[in-house]
């Protein structure tokens, strides 16, 4: 084949092999889908050296995509190869096209800090999510489209990390805000976000409870449970 039919060709290789392994990882069948991911890994590493420009993006979906499967699979050395280097291919793209990939430097960050915190790397897990934060929030000031739940997931995760290093005053502020943004979300969308509305109350509601704030504790609880059981009521109704 000419070199760019080539190229052509093996860009549909390896997302053939891509997408059957992202379904044997929701059907729990990992070692399959590992070695459906690293043979994609392998012709992406090919195609990115030859054309960086046009396959280094694909190449850092495969990494994050190992990295999270080797999570899963409690392979925290290979998971913290996998994302550090797909978080510098990010960086590197963002270094020229902000708007394009600065969205994937903040994922890349929050999945790093994900996994430091497992370790108890708290100090790193920490930078991580305040400088995935700071980047959401820019998007979010720039482009008022940004979807919100984009912002509160590294708020939740900052305030958990907060909480657990009994920093009370900073989480409950970012508890307030996650709160906030899920209200706003389930004023327009109540069948996607009344979960996570409910999820944000509850953990609010336990700091609230560790401070012996128990007025405020009680009426987030309540509030959650009354959301879960109208989930339930729901659910149980349409099957």
């Amino acid at each position: 084949l000419p070199g760019g039919a080539r190229a052509v060709f093996s860009r549909v290789v390896a997302s053939t092999f891509s997408s059957p392994a992202g379904v044997s990882r929701v059907e729990n069948r990992l070692p399959e889908a590992r070695r459906l991911y690293e043979d994609a890994l392998d012709i992406r590493r090919t195609l990115a050296l030859a054309n960086p420009e046009a396959h280094l993006r694909a190449l850092a979906i495969t990494l994050n995509n190992l990295g999270l499967l080797s999570k899963e699979e409690r392979r925290h050395d290979e998971a913290r190869k996998y994302y550090e280097e797909a978080l510098a291919i990010r960086r590197r793209l963002a270094a020229t096209n902000p708007d394009a990939h600065l969205t994937g430097v903040a994922t890349m960050l929050s999945n790093l800090s994900s996994l430091n915190r497992d370790e108890d790397r708290d100090a790193e897990a920490r930078a991580q999510l305040e400088e995935a934060l700071d980047i959401r929030r820019a998007l979010a000031a720039k482009d008022p489209d940004i979807p919100l739940p984009d912002l509160a997931s590294p708020l939740g995760s900052l305030a958990l990390l907060n909480r657990h290093d009994g920093r009370d005053d900073e989480a409950r502020r970012q508890y307030e805000e996650v709160v906030g943004i899920y209200r706003g979300l389930v004023a327009t969308q109540p069948e996607v976000y009344l979960p996570d509305l409910a999820l944000a109350l509850s953990t609010f509601g336990a700091l609230n409870t560790d401070e012996k704030r128990y007025p405020e504790a009680r009426l987030q609880l309540e509030e959650a449970l009354d959301i879960r059981r109208g989930l339930a009521r729901r659910s149980a109704a349409v099957h």
